[in-house]
């Protein structure tokens, strides 16, 4: 535009949308859009002229882009650095930001980031599509068969919960920025409502037209599915971040004051809490033959009755982390734990784990898989899960074979490991988002 009248000079049609600042010279302007591609403009007294358009990657580029002589730096998303000739938009190098070494077309690094995942949204599969969160702060609607996307939705901060998706509406919070809580058309992506509630880090859950949502300031609020208006809350001593359990006419929140909530679901009545001893995470309890299965942030996991609010059973598993949420299927819990940590906090060992649901008893035990990772167990007798300490994700017999082991029925590579993601089944394809930032479809 006119800098001194505001008047419309010229557009230019990007292929995405544009996060990062374009750079400018005397003659040209440089922009990149967030799906990597990067155009060269020349001013002219009746515009522009399009110089060059290259596809750069595969990676978002969000940061700003940069001239130093016939030089344009930036980087992406992938913490690769790039330097392009201006004059042709050709690479002249790429380098990684973070140390790593290449094994068939592979980047392995060398450095990890201990601070925890960036990438740890559910995918969630319904009406043909796949929804997913970014930390980047976009929901995004995929086709379930092709991975082509049919919208993105902009929010106003990071987002690590999975998207809900009850009828025609998707439910999800953010956290790192605003504390508003978004309900979305889930053809469209159009705004349907928000409500000021507080950072929301795991997810949430429908039931009856309600949504329940779990708070980092503490609170654990009920809302309205057509309005988004707050139909109760409670305030915990500390912040809520696993995703609620709904059974019959009950919800259970888990807290960081450790302790798990009972509550009338309608009304907001509480009815008990039960002591953790621990923190509830990114571990969320589910519901299996009456009774709830309870992972803790640390080395806890029970079977709790959730009437009388006693242990049933812990599994007879020592030394384990099972801050991981569980799978239920026909008699069984699938258990997923982080077994060791190296330097810096970098994970080093994980496991699987099948016990009895009625005892807790060890059916068998699948080294390399899970984490801080669960699993998700198909109708077909398989059990699926990725790595938080290998790129791989495994698909094993669910019945193992008698001897406290199970049978590897085949493994995929993908470009890195996941952390807090969880798989969605769908239409006979596995769906997980990995911590390259990739979301993934396995036949």
């Amino acid at each position: 535009m006119d800098i001194q009248s505001g008047t419309l000079d010229f557009e230019y049609n990007t292929s995405d949308w544009i996060k990062s600042r374009p750079a400018v010279d005397d003659n040209n302007v440089y922009v990149a859009s967030m799906d990597g591609e990067v155009s060269k403009l020349e001013l002219t007294k009746k515009g522009y002229k399009e110089r060059w358009k290259k596809k750069i990657g595969e990676h978002f580029i969000y940061g700003e882009l940069e001239l130093k002589d016939d030089n344009l730096l930036f980087a992406d998303s992938d913490l690769y650095a790039y330097c392009l000739n201006t004059k042709d938009g050709k690479i002249k190098w790429r380098h990684s930001v973070i140390k790593s070494f290449m094994i068939d077309d592979y980047r392995v690094l060398t450095d990890q980031i201990a601070g925890g995942a960036y990438y740890e949204s559910k995918p969630t599969a319904a009406q043909g599509k796949v929804f997913i969160g970014t930390p980047s702060g976009f929901v995004y609607a995929v086709d379930a068969e092709t991975g082509e996307e049919k919208w993105k939705f902009e929010v106003g901060g990071a987002i690590s919960g999975a998207p809900v998706i009850d009828g025609n509406k998707v439910y999800i919070g953010t956290e790192g920025g605003e504390e508003d809580f978004y309900c979305l058309d889930v053809n469209t992506g159009n705004l349907i409502w928000k409500q000021l509630v507080s950072w929301v880090w795991g997810s949430a859950n429908v039931s009856d037209g309600l949504v329940y949502v779990p708070g980092v300031d503490g609170y654990v609020y009920c809302l309205e599915g057509e309005t988004g208006a707050i139909v109760w809350r409670y305030r915990t001593e500390r912040s809520t971040c696993s995703e609620p359990l709904i059974i019959g006419e009950h919800v259970y929140f888990g807290s960081w004051d450790h302790y798990l909530y009972k509550f009338n679901k309608k009304t907001g009545e509480y009815i008990w809490k039960y002591q953790l001893s621990g923190g509830s995470d990114s571990g969320s309890p589910i519901s299996g033959e009456g009774k709830i299965f309870l992972p803790v942030g640390g080395g806890t996991f029970r079977c709790l009755n959730p009437e009388t609010k006693t242990v049933e059973w812990t599994p007879q598993l020592t030394g384990k982390m099972y801050n991981v949420t569980p799978g239920y299927h026909d008699g069984n819990v699938f258990l997923s734990c982080l077994n060791g940590r190296g330097l810096g906090g970098i994970p080093i060992g994980a496991e699987v784990f099948n016990v009895n649901a009625s005892n807790g008893e060890l059916n068998w035990t699948f080294n390399g898989g899970g984490g801080l990772t669960g699993p998700v167990i198909g109708d077909n007798n398989r059990v699926y899960f990725a790595s938080t300490v290998t790129p791989y994700f495994y698909c094993v017999d669910r019945n193992g074979n008698g001897d406290g082991t199970t049978n590897l029925l085949w493994k995929v590579r993908m470009d890195n490991k996941v952390e807090e993601s969880v798989p969605a089944i769908y239409n006979g394809k596995i769906y997980i988002l990995n911590s390259g930032g990739y979301l993934v479809c396995i036949k």
